[in-house]
């Protein structure tokens, strides 16, 4: 996933792709990155989820992507939404916070269980409350009850950014040497 956290020229952090944290039929096509190489791939592997979740096939499932960022409706064989990225922010803003992840396990299986079950625990040290708060709002069970972009922007925590001219300035710990 630290992939997917770009810098932009003017020393904004930029994020990107979360939608790679996708369960697939193991069966389905991979390119050379990883990837699926269709969006007939994407939908047969959706169609798979969704029959594995009514017990009608009993196929193996595989990650493309980071099993920590993974949202519960993906271990559920839902098949994958914005909810899922807003998701992945929440883990993402976690770590930035803290140091270290939300979720963990010795394997995947006890670390998807401490997703399933939404185990996790603010360190003593946690930099705000407000960010507390947020994180909860997001890192929900239930997706249509997630919080989501407008309401993330709207947010106590980022009270302090003005969204609209964010981009036109350059990241006050940022210098760019544009030689």
């Amino acid at each position: 996933m630290t992939q997917n956290i770009l810098l932009h020229k003017n020393g904004h952090i930029l994020l990107s792709d979360f939608g790679c944290a996708k369960l697939i039929d193991e069966t389905a096509n991979l390119n050379e990155n990883n990837n699926i190489n269709t969006n007939k791939d994407v939908e047969e592997s959706q169609q798979s989820a969704e029959e594995r979740r009514r017990g009608k096939e009993k196929r193996r499932c595989s990650f493309v992507g980071t099993a920590q960022y993974v949202s519960p409706e993906m271990l559920n064989g839902e098949p994958s939404t914005p909810a899922c990225d807003w998701w992945s922010f929440g883990i993402i803003l976690f770590e930035l916070l803290s140091g270290q992840r939300p979720f963990n396990g010795e394997t995947e299986f006890l670390l998807f269980q401490q997703i399933l079950k939404l185990n996790y625990k603010f360190p003593s040290n946690f930099p705000s409350e407000e960010a507390k708060y947020l994180i909860e709002q997001i890192l929900i069970l239930n997706k249509t009850k997630r919080m989501n972009g407008l309401k993330i922007k709207e947010n106590e925590f980022f009270k302090e950014i003005n969204w609209e001219i964010m981009f036109k300035f350059k990241s006050p710990l940022f210098d760019v040497n544009e030689d």
